[in-house]
């Protein structure tokens, strides 16, 4: 798409062009600073805008005034278009280019005592953009084919619409069908007759300022040949998945038939996921957090109605969908989520200076709730520097041994404290659990948005042991899945903790 900034010669030919007439003979360009444009009423705008190949309609709410001014962007500035009685509140640009880019904006004025115009409101700008010449279509792509229907597909294009063409058997073109949509991508023509060759074509159309429809170059041409009667297509077989975080890849070995339907299992429920035909593999987008994903796929042909006869379903194949994990500026993000743990450090210099705001708020939140319930909570770690934790790291390693410490601690860069994400409250030591406090905040956190981060019987997921005393904030939303779903954070995002030595 191009931005076009037009110049002054341009904006002349328009005003020449235009479909109303400039009254009082000021068929002359201005520029927008000729005319004092002030601030803008919120309701005096140009509401909406019908918009062709080379023109554009402008219509706006009306206000009381002598007439307006219809102003266009160009290199120079704004420039003056046209003027219009205050009765009108509509005007048509013409000459604009096909794909373009084009803004304006609308000036009411009054006369004064010695009939000059007085700018006295002026519209927001209003970008809108021309349509493309009228396209070319690559033409169809494939077919389902039945004993006295077809189901033609193909591409879309940006368009006002499409039409087909099928050859008779006279040997002349003929429409066979105009759709009036962009959307639309596929059409069923019935009424043909069995075991008999039928050709078509395609061309796409924008309409012109009159209405009139223009058309695009002819696809090449498409050749059929209807069945004699539907029949139950063969099992597919051979089938084989692959996926990352956002899709998954199918195959299989192709059957004798119209198309295929594509269905995936999720939450314990299979849907169709997508119907091709013409070809034996797809991709699949998959939904957030989707986990392990299984497939299946089943042919199937028209019959004379053009509803679809399928066969058996293959076998049903499973894929392991992994999560998306961007490093930005020496931090991990796991879909999104900033983690530290023993796989994913944080940079010696990453320091937010605290307890984010976040944090915060969701703490006093929580804690005022508990107080309501008897229940009394405090902070009694929050932040951590990079430095900080690596002396407190250092002499738990003197004291106790590096296995030991690795248990219970952080490196330095691997804790999450470092964050400005992660409370330890009340009272970091075993003495904490199975207290009031700890079976009120494992039951309420999630409501705060924050998850008991290092759960019981879960060290050898998040690598550290049971800490009832330490949370995360993770927001409300995600922190009530995590703790829903009965997984850790690193199961829920299908990562790892590990350190590398």
């Amino acid at each position: 798409m191009k931005r076009k900034i037009i110049s002054a010669s341009v904006a002349l030919a328009m005003i020449l062009s235009a479909s109303i007439i400039l009254p009082h003979s000021e068929n002359v360009l201005y520029a927008a600073s000729v005319e004092t444009i002030q601030e803008t009423a919120p309701e005096f705008k140009i509401r909406n805008a019908s918009c062709g190949r080379v023109s554009a309609n402008l219509f706006w709410n009306g206000i009381p005034c002598d007439g307006y001014n219809v102003y266009i962007m160009t290199s120079g500035g704004y420039f003056r278009l046209a003027s219009v009685n205050g009765n009108v509140n509509a005007y048509t640009v013409k000459n604009l280019a096909p794909s373009t880019e084009y803004t304006f904006k609308i000036s009411a004025f009054r006369y004064d005592g010695e009939g000059r115009k007085i700018s006295f409101e002026t519209s927001p700008d209003y970008t809108l953009t021309t349509k493309e010449a009228p396209p070319s279509n690559e033409g169809f792509t494939s077919a389902e084919i039945s004993k006295n229907v077809v189901r033609l597909h193909w591409k879309k294009v940006r368009c006002d619409g499409y039409r087909i063409y099928m050859l008779g058997s006279s040997g002349t073109w003929r429409s066979a069908k105009t759709v009036e949509s962009e959307d639309i991508n596929s059409y069923l023509i019935r009424g043909l007759e069995p075991l008999t060759t039928y050709t078509f074509r395609l061309r796409a159309f924008n309409y012109d300022n009159n209405g009139r429809r223009n058309f695009g170059k002819y696809s090449e041409d498409y050749v059929v040949t209807t069945k004699t009667a539907a029949v139950r297509p063969e099992t597919v077989s051979g089938i084989s998945a692959t996926a990352d975080s956002g899709s998954a890849a199918l195959s299989w070995n192709g059957v004798k038939c119209d198309g295929y339907e594509v269905y995936m299992l999720q939450c314990g429920s299979w849907s169709l996921a997508k119907s091709i035909s013409g070809k034996t593999s797809c991709v699949i987008n998959l939904p957030d957090n989707s986990g392990d994903l299984s497939f299946k796929v089943r042919a199937y042909n028209l019959n004379e109605k053009g509803d679809r006869i399928a066969g058996g379903y293959s076998k049903t194949v499973s894929v392991k969908t992994g999560p998306v994990i961007e490093v930005r500026n020496g931090i991990t993000y796991v879909d999104g989520i900033l983690i530290a743990n023993k796989t994913y450090s944080l940079p010696e210099g990453y320091a937010p200076g605290g307890l984010t705001a976040e944090t915060v708020s969701a703490f006093r939140e929580m804690q005022n709730a508990a107080s309501k319930d008897g229940i009394s909570l405090w902070i009694v770690s929050g932040y951590r520097s990079y430095g900080y934790q690596s002396t407190l790291y250092s002499n738990y390693v003197w004291r106790d041994g590096k296995a030991a410490a690795d248990r219970y601690s952080a490196r330095p860069g691997h804790s999450e404290h470092q964050t400005g994400l992660a409370i330890d409250v009340n009272n970091a030591s075993s003495s904490f659990n199975n207290t009031a406090e700890a079976k009120w905040l494992a039951a309420h956190c999630d409501e705060y948005g924050f998850i008991i981060r290092y759960p019981d019987g879960k060290e050898s997921v998040t690598g550290f042991k049971y800490e009832p005393w330490h949370v995360r904030y993770l927001g409300k939303d995600l922190a009530k899945k995590v703790t829903d779903s009965g997984l850790t954070l690193e199961e829920y995002l299908g990562i790892d903790s590990v350190y590398k030595k």
